[in-house]
Parts: structure tokens; C-alpha cells; sequence
């Protein structure tokens, strides 16, 4: 049985992983008078680099190429190759969108809009569908249909693990998992920010930045499972990060004045 507690925590993901980009969205078009165009093109870049084209990439050299797959397992190099590929992917896609498709179009309002636009389809892909699905097996396996419904569409061993997941995990994780899914729409809507420097300044350092701010973020979350770290530690380590970007990105409200002299 999976209980009440882990369906509540999913559903509790799941709402969040909705509402709170929702509500950042219609906080900022009046706040800050982002652009919908911006947004999309933000969540555009997600799925291109991130899922499209980095997917591709770990496909090929973690599963496909038997050479590369093996000296991937090396825990330290997996996590560092997990990390820069992300920064790197996700980073330079933000640098393309904001030096091409928005061409012209630097002010501080055009960072939040790509971050919130990356970050918010990325909450919706990553956090609010697969909790959605989870809630509804996870009342299969409470009715007891789990197998009959997926018999013959789902192998058995995958079936198994399924129902291993949901009925063995703390409730406390679901919790935990939707915090991760609004820390990561922070990083985003941070990085964007950070990148929109590279392009309005002109200087490629800040895009080196973003993508190494962008990899130490990821690092520890990568060795978090070989070196068996306890959830909630990974958890205390990303809410500490987005403490500290909520903060810096507060603190570029400034940048109005400034990107009006330059």
C-alpha cells in the first residue's frame, strides 16, 4: 500500500510544480511587464538543449558507447561529467536565445522571463507530470489493479520496481521533491540572469560562470547517491543555494539604472 502521507507529498509536488511558475508569471507581467514571448522561448531552450540534445549526447555515451559507459561509472567522473554537461548545454542555449532570437532585447525583465520560461516547463516536465502519474499508480496499487492494468504494456520487472518505489519511500521525500523543483526554478531564473551579463556586457566570462556555477550546483547532487548521502542533507545543500540566489537575484533590481547609462 502507498500511504496517504506519500500521496498527499505527490500531490503537494504536483501542485507546486503548477502553480508556483503560474503564479511567477502573472506576478511578473504585471510587476516587471515580462514578455510571453520570452517565457516561451525560454522554455524552448529546455527542451532543445536540455532534453533533446543533452539526452541525445548521455545516450549515446553512457548506454550506447560501451568505452565511454564504463569509465563513466567512476562516480567522480559522472558527476562531473553530469554537471558540465548540464551548465554547458543549458547555459549556452540561454546565451544563443538572448544573443539571436532576442536580439536587441537585454534588459533585466528578458532574464527573468527566460529563467522563469526554462524553469518553469522544466517544474511542469520534471516535477508536475511524473507526480501526477505517480498519484494515479499509486492508486492502482492501493485498489490492487497495478499489475492487471499494465500487464502486457509494462515488463514485470519494471512493474515490480514501480511498485517497490512508491510503497517503500519515506512520505517525507514527496515532500522534499517538490521544495527541489521550486529551488531549481530559482537556479534557473539565476542563471538566466547571470548569462544575460555575457551578452549585455559582452564578455564571455560571465558565461564561464554560469556554466561552472552551474556544474558545482549540480556536482554534489551527482555524488549524492554513489557515496549513499542522505536526501535531506542534498536537500539542505540545494535550499542553502537558493537562499543565496534568491538574494543575488533580488539584489539586480539595480541593474535598471545601470543598463540605462551603458
Amino acid at each position: 500500500m502507498v500511504s496517504t502521507a506519500s500521496i498527499i507529498g505527490l500531490a503537494l509536488q504536483a501542485l507546486l510544480s503548477f502553480t508556483v511558475p503560474l503564479f511567477l508569471l502573472i506576478y511578473l507581467i504585471r510587476k516587471e511587464k515580462i514578455s510571453i514571448r520570452t517565457v516561451f522561448i525560454g522554455a524552448l531552450v529546455f527542451i532543445l538543449f536540455s532534453q533533446i540534445l543533452e539526452k541525445s549526447m548521455h545516450l549515446y555515451l553512457l548506454v550506447q558507447n560501451q568505452t565511454t559507459a564504463n569509465f563513466f561509472k567512476q562516480p567522480f567522473l559522472y558527476a562531473l561529467y553530469g554537471g558540465l554537461a548540464a551548465g554547458i548545454f543549458e547555459e549556452v542555449g540561454r546565451y544563443l536565445a538572448f544573443r539571436y532570437a532576442l536580439k536587441g532585447k537585454m534588459e533585466r525583465k528578458e532574464g527573468l522571463a527566460l529563467g522563469l520560461g526554462h524553469g518553469g516547463i522544466e517544474a511542469v516536465l520534471i516535477g508536475g507530470l511524473p507526480a501526477i502519474q505517480a498519484i494515479f499508480l499509486s492508486m492502482m496499487i492501493n485498489q490492487g489493479t497495478l499489475e492487471s492494468s499494465l500487464n502486457g504494456q509494462v515488463p514485470a520487472e519494471m512493474i515490480a520496481s514501480i511498485k517497490t518505489s512508491l510503497t517503500v519511500t519515506p512520505p517525507y521525500l514527496f515532500y522534499l521533491g517538490g521544495m527541489e523543483r521550486m529551488i531549481a526554478l530559482i537556479i534557473q531564473i539565476a542563471m538566466s540572469l547571470l548569462v544575460l551579463l555575457a551578452v549585455r556586457k559582452r564578455n564571455l566570462r560571465y558565461l564561464l560562470y554560469a556554466i561552472f556555477a552551474h556544474a558545482a550546483i549540480d556536482f554534489p547532487v551527482g555524488l549524492s547517491q554513489a557515496f549513499r548521502i542522505h536526501p535531506v542533507w542534498v536537500e539542505a545543500f540545494l535550499l542553502l543555494v537558493g537562499i543565496g540566489l534568491i538574494y543575488w537575484i533580488l539584489s539586480t533590481r539595480k541593474w535598471k539604472d545601470e543598463f540605462s547609462r551603458i
